[in-house]
């Protein structure tokens, strides 16, 4: 903002911190959301599929539909 002081030169002055703008600060937290988001959901991924390792049950997959049990149940 400028303003003129009794006939001087134009003076700047800074704008408070009251007069951001929400739309800059919304988008600042949902960028940020959206990174945690990510970081999570590639952390899930690398547990629960890049690691697993199959155990006996979960390889006999004919007979698991006859007997209608299944070791994906959380233990």
């Amino acid at each position: 903002m400028t303003r003129k002081d009794s006939g001087g030169p134009l003076v700047r002055r800074p704008k408070p911190l009251s007069r951001l703008h929400t739309e800059v600060l919304l988008k600042m937290v949902l960028q940020d959301a959206q990174t945690r988001l990510v970081f999570r959901a590639q952390a899930l991924i690398q547990a629960d599929v890049q690691y697993y390792a199959p155990r006996d049950g979960d390889l006999d997959y004919p007979e698991a539909l006859g007997t209608g049990t299944c070791s994906l149940v959380a233990q």
